[in-house]
């Protein structure tokens, strides 16, 4: 029990150090450019740590809902499908694995 909660505070101190250190070095540098490095680096922190975990959660949602969605589209040919599979799958797919890190 003890070694999970060391474990856990380790990995704490180690992820809260990794973003002192990207903020601290994003601020020393942020005058540099129009849009400044701190916001650089926060957007594509964000990005990593939230934006893309709940998209690839949306991605297997979608995925899960497709399949009853093409089965109720079915009878309507093949384009009803493919406009499910365009709104329910690739497009979750795009925004998380093709979009640039950081870019919303």
């Amino acid at each position: 029990m003890q070694r999970m909660r060391a474990k856990r505070r380790t990995g704490l101190i180690a992820l809260l150090a990794l973003v002192g250190a990207l903020l601290h070095s994003a601020a020393a540098c942020a005058a540099e450019t129009e849009k400044s490095r701190f916001q650089y680096y926060a957007d594509r922190t964000f990005d990593a740590a939230l934006v893309r975990p709940v998209g690839m959660i949306a991605v297997l949602v979608g995925a899960g809902l497709f399949v009853p969605a093409a089965a109720l589209t079915s009878p309507g040919g093949m384009d009803p499908i493919n406009e499910a599979l365009e709104f329910f799958v690739l497009e979750p797919s795009h925004y998380v694995f093709q979009r640039p890190l950081g870019e919303f």
